[in-house]
């Protein structure tokens, strides 16, 4: 920091109390419905099953606004059926279907599961469907991987195709995901076939190194050992990162694993490598006999502050869910219950986005049975943090009775303002009718602004602004600064220059002081009354361009 010296005047640095502040605040974000797609209606010998927990949202034709796919795996007598809802240039997701593609003759549950993913690096996203039991189901289905390339024309005829082991009931298709498991710059898929060598159900998984003319065939499999693990359907896999290191890992749910207790379940984890092999190097076995409990198996976004994903266990029961941490499975770090007896809790679980720009994901979870009979569903919305609380802030309903309102979505920034949004899929949508109905929601917001105009950081080591929310529905609740523009961890708080911050526009200073000579770029956020942070595009930085140029006028002997 510049001393402004004086003769016969000392420098004098009043060192003033710091606070550091944990974006975990735990305060509770209103949300609201901002737009809503469907119904959509069923086809033939559909019923909208809960196996399109797999909806997907992504930029499928490179426009630069979030599209989404429903899949229904039973429509048409269980061949299946996409549903692709593009969103227009004004944000505006289409109410109805822009295309559609069903499944043909020898198709079987096509849609199962869905993942996306920029496949042929042509910077759009690309869509990857299971169809699993494609084939012929009497003398051996060996389902398959689908490739629709994303742009113009999604769902305009499928582009590639991984093809199963025929006679194997191989069931290629089950599950899958999109990775870069050997971290070599090209996208890979890895895919899970429940049922190989039916009826044995040992499983297996298939990797497929990219690029994309590479995708003929596995370029390494794994076939587990155990007999019967997946005998009772399931086998969900999720990537993360288990061994934090450069590669992403594979987990996978191996709900009846024995080995430690009759049909207690295990987690198995699949290190990434350079070498693109695929080898199971850890086990997590489940608590007890019959716990069954990675029946389904998802992932939460950095819920507890760790710095890496958790995962998400849920039993066949689906009366609770266990959330573990990602780099040590046999931690258990919380166990979370339904309400009422068959609610379904769980079925649906999946770790969201950041909604209050605290750097702490969200975690929504449905239960398609709530309640009893009647099945509306429920959503319960958790709020991520290093002291999470166990109750939801934020539940809602199903419209009418056999909504079966559930499915959660995770788009992303859906609206691009940066502020957090997140999808949830009625499957069951009009009173039990079939049809499936998908609704977006957003953490409500003021429009915050940060003037850090007329600042001398360096004479001074005090940094002052005026932070303005002109929505007349929220207040300037707090300011903070940091030299990194990451969303969590501790920021530092500035001082209300009339004491409290309480109103719309509240002038505001900061002190820095503690940053010396070292200042660099500082970054100012502020919040409202429910602790919602202003995202990242938002921040106000200093020094601005004009602040740095000023700075570089100033002479030696000034300093």
């Amino acid at each position: 920091m510049k001393c402004n010296l004086k003769p016969c005047l000392k420098c004098v640095v009043a060192v003033l109390a710091i606070f550091l502040v944990n974006t975990n605040s735990l305060a509770t974000p209103s949300i609201e419905l901002k737009q809503s797609a469907g119904p959509l209606l069923p086809s033939a010998g559909s019923n909208f099953s809960w196996y399109i927990s797999y909806d997907i949202a992504g930029d499928f034709n490179g426009d630069g606004y979030i599209d989404f796919v429903l899949a229904d795996p039973t429509a048409s007598s269980n061949r299946g059926k996409l549903y692709y809802f593009q969103t227009s240039s004004n944000g505006t997701l289409a109410t109805s279907p822009t295309a559609t593609v069903t499944g043909v003759l020898g198709d079987f549950n096509m849609g199962y599961e869905i993942d996306k993913g920029d496949l042929n690096k042509d910077g759009v996203d690309d869509l990857i469907v299971g169809n699993p039991w494609y084939g012929n189901q009497t003398t051996g289905a060996q389902g398959r991987i689908e490739i629709y390339y994303g742009g113009d024309s999604l769902l305009n005829g499928i582009d590639a195709i991984l093809q199963g082991e025929f006679g194997k009931m191989d069931s290629l298709g089950y599950a899958n995901k999109v990775l870069d498991f050997n971290m070599d710059g090209n996208l890979d898929i890895i895919g899970f076939s429940r049922s190989y060598t039916n009826p044995t159900l040992t499983g297996r998984l298939s990797l497929y190194l990219g690029p994309i003319q590479n995708f003929q065939s596995p370029s390494s499999t794994y076939v587990f050992p155990e007999v019967g693990s997946f005998s009772g359907s399931y086998g969900e896999l999720q990537i993360t990162n288990a061994n934090e290191d450069a590669y992403p890992d594979i987990v996978i749910g191996q709900p009846y694993d024995g080995t430690l207790y009759s049909n207690a379940g295990a987690l198995g984890v699949f290190y990434g490598n350079s070498s693109g092999v695929l080898s199971r190097d850890a086990r997590y076995f489940g608590p007890s006999a019959g716990a069954i409990y990675t029946w389904l198996v998802n992932k939460a976004r950095d819920f507890f502050g760790h710095g890496t994903d958790g995962i998400l266990a849920t039993g066949t029961g689906e009366t609770s869910f266990r959330l573990y941490k990602s780099t040590d499975l046999s931690t258990l770090e919380r166990t979370y219950t339904q309400e009422n007896a068959a609610d379904g809790y769980g079925r649906h679980a999946l770790g969201i986005g950041d909604l209050d720009n605290d750097g702490y994901g969200e975690m929504l979870i449905g239960a398609w049975g709530y309640a009893s009979n009647a099945r509306k569903g429920k959503v319960y919305l958790y709020q991520g943090g290093t002291s999470s609380p166990a109750s939801p802030f934020w539940t809602n309903l199903g419209q009418s009775n056999l909504d079966r309102y559930s499915i959660p979505i995770d788009v992303g920034d859906f609206e691009g303002d940066g502020w957090g949004d997140f999808g949830v899929v009625a499957y069951g949508y009009s009173a039990g009718a079939s049809k499936a109905k998908l609704y977006l929601y957003s953490v409500t917001h003021g429009t915050p602004t940060i003037d850090l105009s007329n600042n001398d950081v360096i004479e001074t080591g005090r940094l002052t602004g005026t932070a303005t929310d002109t929505n007349v529905a929220f207040t300037v609740s707090g300011i903070q600064w940091n030299t990194s523009n990451t969303t969590y961890g501790a920021w530092t708080a500035c001082t209300a220059d009339d004491g409290t911050f309480d109103s719309g526009t509240e002038k505001f200073t900061c002190d820095v002081s503690s940053l010396g000579d070292n200042i660099g770029t500082i970054y100012v956020r502020s919040y409202d009354q429910n602790t919602v942070y202003m995202p990242t595009n938002l921040f106000a930085l200093y020094p601005n361009k004009l602040d740095s140029e000023l700075e570089l006028g100033l002479n030696k002997q000034d300093r």
